[in-house]
């Protein structure tokens, strides 16, 4: 077992997976295309969903009570620029932005999750409390590993570079 164990370390030595689980030091040359693919879609998701919230009617009638805490519009402004964070930090390389755009895109994400899973105990409706839990476990989750590896990523260049 000792043996699978370092035969699969070695083979991973440099990648992003690797900067996660086995907390390597050096940088991975470059994303994989399904990370990549996923962090691009969750860019688009977090645009799309600024988009929506800024050209919501502002009358909206059913909004969660995190939602009602601030303008519908002041939430969409924060999805779009968290979304140009994390898109112009990918496109220039500048890591320190991709983790300030995903970071404020956990903490609303995350913040949605609280109100949703609030509305769904209040009304007792699984379908807030399912959409609550996705928006923290896998949404907001989401973020957050990806901050995370970016965190790694830019941390071992930094390092290298001194």
């Amino acid at each position: 077992m000792k043996k699978f164990i370092q035969k699969i370390m070695e083979r991973n030595k440099n990648t992003v997976l690797s900067e996660i689980i086995l907390f390597n030091n050096e940088p991975a040359p470059r994303e994989p295309g399904p990370i990549l693919a996923l962090a691009i879609s969750m860019i688009f998701s977090a645009t799309f969903r600024g988009i929506d919230y800024i050209f919501l009617p502002q009358q909206y009638g059913v909004l969660t009570a995190v939602e009602s805490a601030a303008p519908i519009k002041i939430w969409g402004l924060g999805f779009l620029i968290a979304a140009v964070h994390c898109a112009i930090g990918r496109i220039y390389r500048k890591y320190s932005v991709v983790i300030i755009g995903h970071g404020l895109l956990t903490s609303l994400y995350f913040s949605l999750g609280v109100g949703y899973i609030e509305q769904g105990i209040h009304n007792i409706s699984s379908y807030y409390l399912r959409n609550g839990v996705t928006f923290i476990f896998v949404v907001a989750g989401s973020h957050a590993i990806y901050t995370y590896a970016m965190w790694r990523r830019w941390d071992s260049e930094r390092r290298l570079r001194v």
